[in-house]
This record gives structure tokens, C-alpha cells and sequence, in this order.
């Protein structure tokens, strides 16, 4: 074998970027550091990332509890808004219903002319209206009604009394405030009817009779009223008799005539017999036709008031024995024991009205008024038909 020398030329020389050396003629003046790789980002680091959003999320927490405190405040504010303008809304509907009930001061084409004044006043401003006397807005007040404890019988003078308060001291009020009111003066077995179903509204379901005045009363008087009312009424008119007054006996006779379903007729007849004998008398000396199908209940009651104020000019005493002893002056000594006269059918009788004058007819027959009385049916002069008198009331004409 031969040697062979390398081609010189088929290897290149080494060049200095492939060393990684360049010029160095500056080399003594730098030092070599070997590079590093760059740190990460913070953005790239979770914990970082976990902190960042736990911040951004306690923010977003403070910021939604400072507008719900924002909210809450609103809210808070516009109830109590809303109170007020409820408030103010009656206030209006009280002084609306007032001024309703002041008369108008008339102006323009439809003014009357105004009276010739007494004395000179100034003269007025055009458009300008005269003030009126001021309407006085004291209201009436009454007294607190009583309570209620369950008895029927005093089940309507409570509803009457309650109703009559609500009118004076809160008109307008809407019905849950009327109801509201009422079942606060409920006691007793009233209240332990109601209390159940004050729960049931609230708790479970809405009660409709316990929001509107005229289904709780009905409610009301279903439980609480009294079944045989127009009996018990029906059996004291029966036996009522005039004790005192004409006008208190008026009173009492028309609260129990209320509850009668009787025409006005028969009532007229019933609180006729019940009079006093003195009070009957005076209208049959009047010739007051008691029975006549014109007379109404009314007129009697009208004219039995009348006579009872006549009747209280004579103090107390009869004004048929003061007009009798009166008028028996020009007739013959009477007897004097107290033996009353007897009379009998056929005979001539009179009788002294209230203005003194001698009213005078015959008895036509003797028989009994509708409770059992024996009474003398008397044809007075001038009169087509009978009527019954007493017989105190009758004097005979000899």
C-alpha cells in the first residue's frame, strides 16, 4: 500500500461563526456568562391567578350587598311613601265629603244679586268670591260601644252601636279596617269563634267574609242572632200597655214592631187598644175615626202624641172628670156616692172632648172590643156608623 495525502482542498477552513468567536480583539474586555432561561410569567402562575380572582370576587361580594342595602333602603322608603299617600288619600276623601255637603256659592249669569248692604264695605276685587263661614270639622263623639260576649240577645244593640261609632269617628274606612276594629271588641264565646278563623285567613287560605262588612255580618247574625226574635216581639206587642208617656209607649211599640211582619192595620189596632183609656177617649170625643181603613198607623200615633200634650197642661188629672165637673154645673146635683151609672142600649149618652164641648149620640148595642172588654157601640149625632167608648167616658143625657 502507497500513502495518499488528504486533499487540502476538500476540506474548508474553520470559520470563526462556526466557533462561535468573532473579532477578538476586544476579548479581554468581556465576560462570558452562560445564559439563562426566562421565568414564566405571573399570568401563568395559579396561586397567583386563584388570589387575583378571589379579590375580584370578595369586590364583586361587597358591591352587590352595598346595592341590596341600596335596594332594601329604597323599598323601606317607598312603603312608608305609600303610607302616607294612603293616608293623605283619605284625609282627601273625608274633606271631599265635607265639602259636598256645603252649599255653593252661586257666580257668573246664575248669581242672584246680593242683598242692599247694611253698611258700606269696600268694594270687592273682580273674580274675587265672598268666604263663607267656616264649616266646623269637629266630629261627633260618641261613646265606645260595649263588648260583645256572645249572648244573642244583645247581639243586634252591639251591631247597631258598633256600625253607629264607625260612621261618626271613621268614615271612610275601607272593610278589613271596619272588621278589624269590630273583632277588638269581641269577647268571650264571640271570640273563640272568630279567632280560629282569623288563623285560617292568615296562615292557610284567605277567608272572604272576613274582608267584606256586609258577609261578616251576615256571618255574624247567622251565629249570634236571635232565631225567634219576631216571636218574643210579637208576644210583648200583645200585652203592651201605655205606662207612662204616650211617647215612650210610641218608642217601645214601634222597636218590637221591627221585627213583626204585621200591616200597618193591625199595628195601627194594636197600639190603639194599647192606650190608656183617657188617651181613646179624647179621640172619640174628636170623632177620630180610629178604625177607618184611611187612618193609617201614623195618624193615630200623630194624634195620640197631640192629645198627651194636652193632657199634660191639666198636671196630671183627668181631663174628662175636669170638663165633666165643668160642664155639670147647669144640670141637675149629681149623686154623691161613687156609684157609676148604669147604662143599657137605647139610651141617649154624651161625652166631653178636649175642647170642653159636649159631644152627644146613643147607645146602639152593648158587646165586646178584641180583648173581651164590654163595651157600648155608640152612633154619635151626624154619624152613619158606631164606635166603641168606654163606659167611664159616658155620661147619660137625661
Amino acid at each position: 500500500m502507497s500513502y495518499v495525502p488528504p486533499n487540502q482542498n476538500e476540506i474548508p477552513p474553520l470559520q470563526p461563526h462556526d466557533t462561535g468567536l468573532t473579532e477578538l480583539d476586544n476579548v479581554g474586555d468581556q465576560t462570558f456568562v452562560p445564559q439563562m432561561a426566562d421565568a414564566p410569567p405571573e399570568s401563568d402562575n395559579p396561586l397567583i391567578l386563584l388570589n387575583i380572582l378571589i379579590n375580584k370576587f370578595h369586590t364583586f361580594r361587597d358591591d352587590v350587598t352595598a346595592r341590596l342595602s341600596y335596594l332594601e333602603g329604597h323599598a323601606q322608603s317607598n312603603t312608608f311613601t305609600r303610607g302616607h299617600f294612603h293616608g293623605l288619600q283619605t284625609d282627601l276623601q273625608t274633606i271631599l265629603t265635607q265639602l259636598h255637603g256645603v252649599p255653593c256659592q252661586q257666580t257668573g249669569t246664575n248669581r242672584l244679586p246680593p242683598p242692599p248692604p247694611l253698611v258700606p264695605v269696600a268694594p270687592l276685587v273682580p273674580g274675587s268670591c265672598t268666604p263663607q263661614a267656616p264649616v266646623p270639622s269637629v266630629r261627633v263623639k260618641l261613646a265606645k260601644p260595649d263588648k260583645f260576649d256572645g249572648k244573642k240577645d244583645k247581639s243586634t244593640p252591639f251591631k247597631v252601636a258598633i256600625t253607629q261609632y264607625l260612621r261618626a269617628t271613621y268614615p271612610g274606612i275601607s272593610d278589613d279596617d271596619k272588621i278589624a276594629f269590630i273583632i277588638l271588641y269581641l269577647d268571650g264565646k264571640a271570640s273563640e269563634w272568630i279567632e280560629p278563623q282569623i288563623e285560617h285567613d292568615i296562615l292557610r287560605q284567605a277567608v272572604p267574609w272576613l274582608h267584606n262588612i256586609n258577609l261578616f255580618w251576615a256571618k255574624f247574625e247567622k251565629r249570634f242572632g236571635e232565631i225567634d226574635r219576631a216571636t218574643k216581639a210579637l208576644k210583648k206587642l200583645k200585652t203592651l200597655k201605655q205606662k207612662s208617656s204616650v211617647q215612650d209607649y210610641v218608642t217601645e211599640f214601634q222597636s218590637l214592631a221591627a221585627y213583626v211582619n204585621y200591616d200597618d192595620l193591625a199595628l195601627r189596632d194594636m197600639f190603639y187598644e194599647g192606650l190608656k183609656d183617657e188617651i181613646k177617649m179624647a179621640m172619640l170625643s174628636q170623632l177620630f175615626g180610629v178604625k177607618d181603613n184611611a187612618t193609617t198607623g201614623q195618624m193615630v200615633v200623630d194624634r195620640a202624641l197631640l192629645i198627651d200634650q194636652h193632657l199634660e197642661q191639666f198636671s196630671g188629672r183627668s181631663i174628662f172628670e175636669t170638663k165633666s165637673t165643668s160642664s155639670s154645673k147647669d144640670r141637675a146635683p149629681a149623686s154623691t156616692n161613687n156609684t157609676r151609672e148604669k147604662l143599657s142600649t137605647g139610651d141617649a149618652v154624651y161625652m166631653i172632648g178636649t175642647d170642653g164641648r159636649a159631644v152627644k149620640g146613643k147607645i146602639e148595642s152593648i158587646g165586646r172590643n178584641n180583648r173581651g172588654q164590654v163595651v157600648p157601640n155608640v152612633k154619635w149625632a151626624g154619624q152613619n156608623s158606631t164606635v166603641q167608648v168606654p163606659f167611664p167616658a159616658l155620661k147619660k143625657d137625661d
